[in-house]
């Protein structure tokens, strides 16, 4: 088995508290049974589980309807080469752009891209993605 999990949570008083506990405690499920490695070390201020849901639960189905495809997986690369990108050249120095990765984007450069999906399927689809916290919407 080769599956890794993430957990991240605050340590006070010798105690750790979990942000994730039901995702700890089923990942600790899966590994029933078997040697684990522990790896202890401070928490980047990565994206976060809701602002990953709400990419693929609102902004990738959103951009895969407009775009014409039920593939989730092809809609968030296509996406992403059109918003989240570098240009680079080639060996015969002609430039290309090349998606980059999201999985490790802080959470700051995360609201950037969704910010950019948002303005990029209103300019070039004329869709409004949804947004994930209405109750928390800036006035």
């Amino acid at each position: 088995m080769d599956k890794d999990f993430h957990a991240c949570g605050l340590v006070e008083g010798g105690k750790v508290t979990y942000d994730d506990p039901v995702s700890l405690n089923f990942w600790l499920s899966i590994f029933n049974g078997k040697k684990l490695e522990v790896v202890f070390r401070i928490a980047r201020n990565r994206r976060s589980n809701q602002q990953n849901r709400a990419w693929w639960g609102l902004m990738v189905p959103a951009f895969a309807k407009c775009y014409g495809t039920d593939d989730l997986e092809e809609a968030h690369l296509v996406l992403c080469r059109q918003i989240h990108y570098e240009i680079k050249p080639d060996k015969n120095g002609k430039l290309h752009r090349h998606r980059k990765e999201t999985h490790n984007l802080p959470t700051d450069e995360f609201s950037e891209l969704w910010e950019k999906g948002c303005r990029f399927m209103a300019m070039e689809y004329g869709c409004v993605v949804p947004d994930p916290k209405p109750e928390l919407a800036r006035i």
